[in-house]
């Protein structure tokens, strides 16, 4: 019994031994020791790799019973007002997501979720996701647990919408003034740009993280962002009579 036992340790000890790039690194191209790591489970929150200005955020969302990948990286980019170079985010989102034991395999990319040295929880990114490119399968990059998605934001209005799928009561004891905020808020989180000079280009100018970049931001909606704006705009629409909506994004 005992050598069936032993068999079965070294067995588990050698797969999980090869699921270890041999070239690991982090942000700083630190080399990272094979034996500081240890399998882990899929833990949702908010992952770093690196912390200066083009480094990267990885976002992994629960949605029921799937996950969510969301990626955020910073730039440096002129600003839509002044002209000037200023630092901007940008976004990248997977609604399709397969997860498999400690893995999650999006697009062309894998990442597995690890312990490193026991109490930090680790994010291995097979794959250059601002690139598109993905890695050969011994290299990788490393991220570490920040926190979880409501405390990533600074503001509770950027995550209202993003995190769980709300119910229609929700939205109808909202006030109107109160749903036509939510919506654009959606749309001023990744950037979308509205009529200058506009209500709302006045609204959102006020708030420190919005950073008008792009007319076209929709296609980096989670899932979940795109059923609660559903629901929201059912609201809206039997509220406002018909003939009379307003859009004032470019």
């Amino acid at each position: 019994m005992r050598s069936i036992l032993i068999i079965i340790m070294v067995g588990i000890a050698t797969v999980l031994h090869a699921q270890i790039p041999k070239l690991l690194w982090n942000a700083g191209n630190e080399t990272y020791v094979k034996q500081n790591f240890s399998q882990g489970q899929i833990r949702p929150g908010v992952y770093q790799f690196g912390v200066n200005v083009g480094d990267l955020d990885v976002l992994v969302i629960p949605f029921g019973s799937k996950y969510i990948v969301q990626y955020i990286y910073g730039v440096w980019e002129k600003s839509y007002y002044t002209r000037e170079y200023i630092r901007l985010h940008k976004y990248g989102t997977f609604n399709i997501v397969s997860a498999d034991s400690n893995q999650l395999r999006f697009g062309p990319f894998r990442a597995q979720f690890m312990n490193y040295e026991k109490s930090q929880k680790g994010l291995i990114m097979y794959g250059d996701l601002l690139k598109n490119i993905p890695y050969h399968k011994d290299t990788a990059v490393l991220g570490f647990y920040v926190s979880n998605i409501e405390r990533y934001y600074a503001e509770p209005e950027l995550y209202e919408l993003s995190t769980e799928l709300k119910s229609p009561d929700f939205f109808r004891k909202k006030s109107s003034h109160s749903l036509e905020i939510m919506h654009h808020t959606l749309y001023a989180k990744y950037g979308q740009v509205f009529k200058l000079g506009g209500e709302l280009d006045a609204y959102f100018r006020k708030k420190d993280w919005y950073e008008p970049t792009l007319l076209q931001v929709a296609e980096f909606f989670t899932d979940i962002e795109r059923a609660n704006l559903k629901l929201l705009e059912k609201e809206e629409s039997r509220r406002i009579p018909a003939g009379q909506e307003t859009d004032e994004r470019e």
